[in-house]
């Protein structure tokens, strides 16, 4: 194996490791680091799918007690007000969960645009 191609691999799983748990946006440290190390080939593209997905695996499982009392709270009878004064704080949870993929997905358009 390339020692580059494992150097450049640890560079960005360093960067993405740093920013991803800060209100930054990590996707866009790993595109200015990927045009930083010239790293944009196709072994490259792959890469940053694979940073990503794990970034999201280790999200959804640090997450996964609030993740599944969210859809717990989704799953109950829409309609009911017991149900909509009962599970507030879920609702707030689910807002800022989306609000959080929003804004990450935004970021990365704007960087690559």
């Amino acid at each position: 194996m390339d020692i580059v191609l494992l150097l450049k691999a640890a560079i960005l799983g360093v960067v993405e490791g740093l920013t991803e748990f800060l209100p930054i946006s990590s996707t866009g440290h790993l595109i200015l680091a990927y045009d930083l190390l010239n790293f944009n080939d196709e072994k490259g593209q792959v890469l940053e799918i694979v940073i990503q997905f794990g970034a999201i695996l280790a999200l959804c499982w640090e997450y996964r007690a609030k993740i599944a009392s969210v859809f717990g709270g989704l799953a109950q009878k829409a309609g009911s007000r017991a149900t909509l004064h009962a599970q507030p704080r879920h609702r707030v949870h689910a807002c800022r969960g989306a609000g959080a993929a929003v804004r990450e997905c935004d970021q990365g358009a704007l960087v690559r645009a």
